[in-house]
């Protein structure tokens, strides 16, 4: 199992992915599930806190669906990203794979 995925499409189909994949996650105290009209810098440190963290249970999951998400943010992700937390798993869904650096989307897997 990959440790991010890029997500192509509606917040619906990537919730319906990741209960595909782990189950319902809602009520799981390691989902953390951000969604915001532009996820910048300031959400992009609150990601890398929250990943850092012990988890409750076998794993967490952070699901990040933004409308917009800035250059910088998608940078300060890069070593998160690359580096993961085990058993930490992302998913970042977007409507279009152009919305992403091309450095950010070689650390992802792209559905």
């Amino acid at each position: 199992m990959h440790h991010a995925y890029l997500l192509i499409g509606g917040v619906k189909e990537a919730k319906d992915f990741i209960e595909q994949k782990f189950g319902k996650q809602q009520a799981s105290p390691d989902y953390f599930f951000f969604d915001s009209n532009v996820f910048g810098i300031d959400e992009a440190r609150k990601i890398n806190e929250v990943a850092i963290r012990k988890a409750f249970t076998d794993r967490k999951i952070i699901f990040i669906a933004p409308d917009k998400i800035t250059t910088e943010a998608q940078n300060a992700l890069l070593k998160t990203f690359e580096e993961p937390v085990p058993n930490t798993h992302f998913f970042l869904a977007v409507r279009s794979e152009e919305l992403i650096i091309p450095t950010l989307r070689s650390r992802m897997q792209t559905i």
